[in-house]
């Protein structure tokens, strides 16, 4: 450990040994590779969300919200139409207690 002549004492080199540090210009070490790998994460996140939008991934999750539910609260049937919408289209009739779909006729 101690070599004949070193100007290290005891003390230091169990503080180095402590710290895993050899040298002092290894300070900002740990800062950069900190910096670098916050880019990585960066640079996967950002690849991930172009592929994504490339794909049309956000259209078809959002698609259900704005036609399928939406017709269903409006018309009662995820299939009906409206007016606005091409045409009355399998619209819910209802009669009494009973509710049935109205085929359309082409």
């Amino acid at each position: 450990m101690l070599e004949e002549g070193s100007s290290e004492n005891l003390e230091q080199v169990h503080c180095r040994r402590l710290t895993g540090r050899n040298s002092q210009n290894e300070s900002g070490q740990s800062a950069v590779e900190y910096v670098l790998l916050l880019a990585v994460v960066f640079g996967t996140f950002l690849f991930a969300m172009r592929g994504i939008q490339d794909r049309g991934f956000f259209k078809r999750l959002v698609s259900p919200l704005t036609k399928d539910f939406a017709f269903a609260y409006r018309y009662g049937h995820k299939d009906a139409r409206g007016p606005e919408d091409g045409g009355p289209v399998n619209l819910v009739l209802g009669g009494g207690s009973r509710v049935f779909i109205n085929p359309s006729k082409e």
